[in-house]
């Protein structure tokens, strides 16, 4: 089952808090239909859970005049194809609601959360978190992708971030942010979901600081453990050429320190080194050695 199908398998196990809520609900598969006439939408989905929900959370405002069961051409999947009937005077006061919204000054929470929760059902979908983040609403028209754009961006509670964008002959509203979407899943009731796409997102981002850490140690480590084998290639050199009491006092301590101890890090040497001095000054002269093994 995927990630879409949980979560609107969810919304259907959500109460309805209120006539208006259940209308909202309807009206926003309605919208997502194809057009037949003014009161007329077709439906169609990848399950019929979307004519289950309208049964039970509204009888009597929709007439669903069929439910056809066709295999999909393009998947192995089955499509349910629903044409949904309105009463003329349901379009009227929900068409108005819907148009007073729009204009950004009524907001009307309860209102919104039923309207998107009903457009999620019909046309909505989201990615498996574990691959990436997208939820998209691919939307009949431009026009009323637009609307649903503008719609979005103007809830007060919540910043979606929303973004449009026309793929062949779909018109398609998208949230790429995890905590959009995570925001819009809560603001459509579907919190549980939210939830785990949370704890997803967090386990992820831990597992990526474990590997850049682990990678920024493993490039460190070999960064330390090249220069180690310099230095020691220009001390052997030194050994067999000139011997190692060619070396200033300073530098044959160091030298008999490296190698001695191959792989210590800076902050071990200088410790060995009996005497006061920093990382830098370990690694000056070090560089010394290296500089006399070249010039013999």
């Amino acid at each position: 089952m995927s990630f879409s199908h949980k979560i609107k398998n969810e919304i259907l196990s959500l109460p309805v808090n209120s006539i208006n809520s259940a209308k909202a609900e309807i009206f926003g598969i309605f919208i997502t239909g194809e057009n037949i006439n003014n009161f007329e939408s077709c439906i169609r989905c990848e399950n019929d859970f979307v004519v289950k929900r309208m049964e039970n959370i509204f009888s009597g405002y929709p007439k669903l005049k069929k439910n056809i069961k066709i295999k999909s051409k393009y998947t192995s999947k089955f499509i349910y194809t629903t044409n949904i009937s309105l009463k003329p005077e349901f379009i009227l006061e929900f068409y108005s609601k819907y148009k007073k919204t729009l204009s950004k000054n009524n907001h009307d929470n309860e209102f919104l959360s039923s309207f998107l929760r009903g457009i999620f059902l019909s046309c909505g979908n989201i990615n498996d978190p574990q691959s990436g983040y997208h939820l998209e609403l691919n939307l009949p028209t431009e026009t009323s992708s637009r609307e649903i754009l503008d719609l979005l961006n103007s809830v007060k509670t919540c910043d979606f971030k929303a973004k449009f964008i026309k793929r062949r002959k779909n018109f398609i509203v998208y949230l790429k942010d995890s905590e959009c979407i995570i925001d819009f899943l809560v603001f459509i009731g579907a919190k549980k979901y939210a939830m785990e796409l949370m704890q997803i997102k967090m386990i992820k981002e831990v597992r990526n600081n474990v590997n850049r850490t682990t990678n920024f140690e493993t490039a460190n480590l070999n960064k330390i453990t090249n220069s180690a084998s310099n230095q020691i290639q220009a001390i052997k050199k030194i050994k067999s050429t000139v011997g190692l009491t060619y070396l200033p006092d300073k530098l044959y301590t160091v030298a008999k320190i490296r190698l001695k101890h191959p792989y210590i890090s800076l902050k071990e040497f200088s410790k060995l080194c009996g005497e006061s001095i920093s990382k830098s000054g370990i690694n000056h002269r070090l560089k010394k050695i290296i500089k006399i093994a070249d010039e013999l």
